[in-house]
């Protein structure tokens, strides 16, 4: 029938072609037909036939794996707050180090922290009714995969990163076999924190993390 495709086709048109989708429209494609043949056995014409069999499938976000319906603006409010603690918290650490590839990352933390936190007061200030109520369907798995692929470049980042510093502060000394000298306190700091302020972009993997997280807090049951 051509009603039914053109109504499925549309129920699966912002959904990629795989075999899960595929089996579904197929499932769903037969479960109207079998509907609207019942309803014509019980004396409705074509037309009254169809409009019973779709008025109560209206998106098929709920039979796709791992999708979820959450409360959407809860959930990014909750989520803009806990950035914002972390963003402040990778902010305050930076301040007493103040040596200038340092002062570069604490400004990356104030323009981010003004950011973060302007979305998160405009979030505040919204209180009209249903607002925090608000649906959306996520797909967890998606967000899994964000997480999982955030940590693993952030490995490869922190991992290139120490062997990049080992090779400029060392390579020379470990290669010839010399003992390692260090000129002063200050060539020790500066030392110590080329080699620990990458880790302050932990912030980033550790917000996806918690957005991870949310998204069970924030179902609607």
């Amino acid at each position: 029938m051509r009603d039914i495709k053109k109504y499925v086709d549309g129920l699966f048109v912002k959904y990629k072609k795989t075999k899960e989708t595929e089996e579904l429209r197929e499932e769903i494609s037969t479960n109207l037909e079998a509907r609207i043949k019942d309803n014509m056995d019980n004396g409705l014409d074509y037309s009254e036939a169809y409009d019973e069999a779709i008025k109560n499938i209206d998106s098929i976000d709920m039979f796709i794996d791992g999708n979820k319906k959450i409360y959407i603006n809860g959930f990014k409010k909750e989520l803009a707050q806990i950035a914002v603690l972390y963003i402040l918290i990778g902010w305050i650490i930076t301040i007493p180090l103040r040596l200038n590839f340092t002062i570069i990352i604490s400004e990356i933390f104030t323009v981010a922290l003004v950011g973060v936190g302007y979305i998160y007061l405009s979030m505040s200030y919204k209180n009209y009714d249903g607002y925090l109520t608000e649906t959306s369907v996520i797909n967890i798995n998606k967000i899994y995969s964000c997480k999982k692929y955030t940590w693993i470049i952030w490995w490869i980042y922190i991992i290139s990163n120490t062997i990049y510093n080992i090779g400029i502060h060392f390579a020379s000394n470990i290669w010839f076999s010399r003992a390692i000298h260090i000129d002063g306190p200050f060539q020790f700091a500066r030392l110590i924190v080329s080699f620990t302020f990458p880790l302050f972009s932990i912030v980033v993997p550790l917000i996806v993390s918690r957005a991870y997280k949310l998204l069970n807090e924030y179902e609607v049951n």
